[in-house]
Formats: C-alpha cells, sequence, structure tokens
C-alpha cells in the first residue's frame, strides 16, 4: 500500500492527489471573472500588468509541461501550472506544508523558481501561488519575526514584478 501523508482536506489522499485537488481548485479560482486580477492586484505595483490580467482564461498546463525552464537553464518542476494559450501569462502553484504554515525555506525556495523562470522571457507575466491547508489567511505561521520576514519578502519582489499569493485551502 502506498504511504499516505495525513492532510485536513482528506486523511487518505496521496500527494499527488492533493496537488490535483489543489490544482482543480485553484483552476476554478483564477479563471473566475476578474479573479486573477484580484488576487494579484495587492502584490503588483504595475497598473498596466494588473488590468492585463482582466479578463484572461488560463489553462492547466501541468500534465504537458511539469517542468518550466530558467533563465538559469534550470528545469523547475512545478506541482501544478497554468498559461494563456501564447504562455504570455504563466500561474505557477506550488503545494506546500500540509502540517504546518508556509515557512521562509519553502517561500524563499518558491520565489526563486518564479524569478528564474520569469527571467527566461521578460515579456512574459509570471505569477506564483503558493497553497496551504494551514493558517487563517493572512498569516504565515511560525515565529511572528518568521511572518513578518515572509510579508517584506512578499511585498519587495511582489513591487519589482515577481508576486507571489499564499492561498490557503479551502478558502
Amino acid at each position: 500500500m502506498p504511504k499516505t501523508i495525513w492532510n485536513p482536506l482528506s486523511p487518505e489522499m496521496s500527494p499527488e492527489d492533493y496537488e490535483r485537488l489543489v490544482g482543480g481548485v485553484i483552476e476554478r479560482q483564477i479563471n473566475a471573472p476578474g479573479a486573477l486580477k484580484s488576487l494579484f492586484q495587492h502584490l503588483l505595483s504595475d497598473r498596466e500588468t494588473i488590468e492585463s490580467l482582466d479578463g484572461l482564461h488560463l489553462a492547466r498546463r501541468t500534465s504537458e509541461k511539469p517542468h518550466w525552464e530558467g533563465a538559469s537553464g534550470y528545469e523547475h518542476q512545478i506541482d501544478e501550472s497554468f498559461s494563456t494559450e501564447d504562455e504570455e501569462v504563466i500561474v505557477l502553484v506550488e503545494c506546500k506544508h500540509w502540517s504546518k504554515g508556509i515557512d521562509i525555506p519553502a517561500f524563499s525556495t518558491f520565489l526563486i523558481r518564479v524569478i528564474d523562470i520569469a527571467m527566461k522571457d521578460s515579456n512574459k507575466i509570471v505569477l506564483g501561488i503558493l497553497a496551504t491547508t494551514q493558517g487563517p489567511q493572512g498569516r504565515f505561521g511560525g515565529r511572528e519575526e518568521d511572518q513578518n520576514c515572509i510579508a517584506r519578502l512578499q511585498a519587495h519582489f511582489g513591487s519589482i514584478g515577481y508576486p507571489i499569493s499564499i492561498q490557503w485551502l479551502p478558502d
């Protein structure tokens, strides 16, 4: 019998099934009218970029393209990904921490992946979503100084075009 890791959505769910479930939830969320713009408007300072997110339809690309090459040449494995048909807008989703909140190493690792993939082609908009089942909306878990550090990283890198939204599921 394959090993399962407990998670609050379903104690019998495998990590792969969890990622597919999260992908389905995120797909419905980001394709709702105005949702993508709403999700990232507080993280991006460029109004033109924010407006360009309105009305987009993103298709799930994970099964077709689970790896995204970065400017470094490294092929990043991403749990779930979505893009417009021309791949001008890409949303990368990383499923994290079934039993604890997002920590600095998890956030930082994903941030590096988003930046590397975005830097491969500066004409693309690359957005990141960290999905977790732990923690109330607006909190990161861990010590208060860790929460503050993640919030500062999120604000700074979002302001220069590398936004990462943290989504708690189910929300």
